[in-house]
């Protein structure tokens, strides 16, 4: 491998987005979970029927755009369903804002994406 591949995988493994995610192996751990996905949780519902769960937090980095920030919450869970082959039949968003128009701002981008 080139010495430009090495610098460019480097560079994916320290970037910030992908370092705060490491926390999350330790905390699987923790819990006695001896499997997880990355996309989403797999739940045995009834024999051959099954659910899948996504979910994720919302980078503070996001925030600087609210309406971005809920679109995003969106998508990224969307997408991580249909990664593992399944189709949405719900959301739940969990919301932590200060102020009414940040609040608003979220709640569009949400809206648009779905």
């Amino acid at each position: 491998m080139s010495y430009e591949c090495w610098e460019i995988a480097k560079r994916i493994r320290n970037f910030i987005g992908v370092k705060r995610k490491r926390a999350i192996g330790e905390f699987v751990s923790t819990l006695g979970i001896s499997g997880f996905g990355d996309d989403a949780a797999i739940i045995d519902v009834q024999g051959d029927h099954y659910l899948l769960l996504a979910t994720d937090g919302i980078w503070n980095r996001l925030m600087r755009n609210p309406w971005w920030a809920g679109y995003a919450s969106v998508i990224v869970n969307v997408n991580d369903i249909a990664a593992m082959g399944g189709s949405v039949i719900a959301m739940v968003n969990v919301v932590s804002a200060g102020d009414s128009e940040t609040r608003k701002e979220i709640a569009r981008g949400m809206r648009e994406a779905c």
